[in-house]
C-alpha cells in the first residue's frame, strides 16, 4: 500500500500545486486553457511519436487491452443511460450525464499516472508506456465520436450535418495524428534524426507535470454546484463501474501485468476535461458537466489507488 501511495503522491501534489497557484493568482484561466493547448498539441505528441517510432511492429497486447477497455466503456454507457432514466433527467442533462460516465481523462491524467507508476519498479517502463500510447489512440477516437453522438442524441436531432463535424474532429486530433505518424515510422523502420528525437523526448517529458498542474487549476475554476446527486451518480459510473467492468474483462482475457496496469489506470481515470468543453459547445447542461468533472476527479484518488493495487 505504501508503494501505491508513493506513486500517487506526486500526482496529488502536482494537482494541488496547480490549484494553489491559480487560487493565489500566479496564473488565470486563460493561461490554463493555453497550457492545455500546449500539452494537447505539443507535449503529448512529443511523448507519443518517439515511443511508437521505436517499435518495429504493433504490440498485439494493445489490441486486447483496447478491446477490454472498449467493452467496459460501452457497458458503463448502458449503466449511465439506465441511471439517467431512473433520475428522470431532462435531455440536456441526460447526454452530459452519460458522457461524464464514460469519457476518461486519459491523456492529461491517466497517461502521466502510468508513466510515474512504472518508474523504478519491476516493470519495464518503455514497454508499458508504449503499450499505453498504443491504446490511447483508438480510445481517443472512440471518445470523440461517442461524445458527439451521445450529446446530439440527447438533443433529439442527430443528423447528417453532424457527420462532417465528427470527421473534422477526428482528422484534426493531434493525439491520433501523432499516433499514426509514430506507427508509420516504426513499421517502415524509418529512423528519426537524433536532434529531432531528443527534442521530441524533452518536449514529451513536460506532458505529465504540465497536464497535472493544469488539472489542479480546473478544480478551482469549475465549482461543484447544487447538483450533488446527479454529479455523484455520473462520477461513480466513471470511477467505479468502468474499473470493475475493465478488471472483469481483463481477467477474462488473461491480460498480463503490463496490460492490466494500462487497462486499470485508464479505466479508473476521472471524467475528461474535454467533456465540459464538448457539453458547452453542443448545448448540454454545463453546470452538470462541470460538477461531474470535479466530483469524479476527487473520487479518482481512491479509484486509481485501487486500480494500481489490483493491477500490481
Amino acid at each position: 500500500m505504501s508503494e501505491i501511495l508513493a506513486t500517487l503522491a506526486p500526482v496529488i501534489l502536482l494537482v494541488a500545486t496547480g490549484a494553489v497557484l491559480l487560487q493565489r493568482g500566479f496564473y488565470d484561466d486563460r493561461f490554463r486553457r493555453n497550457l492545455d493547448r500546449l500539452v494537447y498539441w505539443v507535449s503529448v505528441p512529443g511523448l507519443i511519436i518517439p515511443k511508437l517510432a521505436a517499435q518495429a511492429t504493433v504490440n498485439p497486447e494493445a489490441a486486447v487491452v483496447t478491446y477490454a477497455l472498449l467493452g467496459a466503456t460501452v457497458g458503463a454507457m448502458i449503466v449511465a443511460y439506465a441511471l439517467a432514466w431512473a433520475l428522470r433527467l431532462p435531455p440536456p442533462a441526460r447526454g452530459v450525464f452519460v458522457q461524464a460516465g464514460f469519457r476518461g481523462n486519459l491523456a492529461f491524467l491517466a497517461l502521466p499516472v502510468i508513466v510515474l507508476a512504472v518508474a523504478d519498479t519491476r516493470f519495464v517502463p518503455e514497454q508499458v508506456e508504449t503499450l499505453a500510447v498504443l491504446v490511447l489512440a483508438p480510445m481517443m477516437l472512440f471518445y470523440n465520436v461517442a461524445a458527439v453522438v451521445v450529446l446530439e442524441l440527447a438533443r433529439s436531432h442527430l443528423a447528417w450535418p453532424v457527420i462532417p463535424k465528427v470527421v473534422r474532429s477526428i482528422l484534426s486530433n493531434p493525439i491520433l495524428l501523432s499516433a499514426v505518424a509514430g506507427i508509420v515510422l516504426g513499421v517502415t523502420r524509418t529512423p528519426i534524426p537524433a536532434p529531432i528525437r531528443e527534442t521530441l523526448t524533452l518536449v514529451g517529458a513536460t506532458a505529465a507535470p504540465l497536464a497535472l498542474l493544469s488539472l489542479g487549476g480546473t478544480l478551482i475554476i469549475y465549482e461543484v454546484r447544487a447538483l450533488l446527486v446527479r454529479a455523484l451518480g455520473a462520477a461513480l459510473v466513471k470511477v467505479a463501474v468502468v474499473p470493475f467492468l475493465a478488471w472483469t474483462a481483463g481477467r477474462a482475457l488473461a491480460i498480463d501485468d503490463d496490460g492490466m496496469v494500462v487497462l486499470m489506470v485508464y479505466a479508473s481515470s476521472p471524467t475528461a476535461v474535454a467533456s465540459y468543453v464538448m457539453a458547452s459547445q453542443l448545448g448540454g447542461d454545463e453546470a452538470l458537466a462541470a460538477s461531474a468533472l470535479v466530483m469524479s476527479t476527487i473520487l479518482s484518488a481512491g479509484s486509481l489507488a485501487a486500480a494500481l493495487t489490483w493491477a500490481v
